[in-house]
């Protein structure tokens, strides 16, 4: 068995989850079938967009482009 890092099964968990959420739309009626495509996409953009933000914290209060500076020196 190989090693599985965390951010692949996290990403697996928000695909998951988007896909129940649209087969929940499509074949049960839970939602519209819009609705339930909407709420798919967004699951997976939010979904990777937390895991990928959670994978790489921001270190410090600077998270634009350009040079660092250090509020120390």
């Amino acid at each position: 068995m190989s090693y599985v890092p965390p951010k692949t099964w996290k990403m697996g968990a928000v695909l998951a989850l988007g896909a129940a959420v649209a087969v929940a739309g499509f074949v049960s009626g839970v939602l519209l079938f819009g609705l339930s495509l909407g709420v798919c996409f967004l699951i997976w953009i939010v979904g990777a967009l937390m895991v990928n933000r959670w994978k790489y914290p921001s270190s410090d209060a600077h998270s634009g482009p350009g040079p660092q500076t250090n509020p120390e020196n």
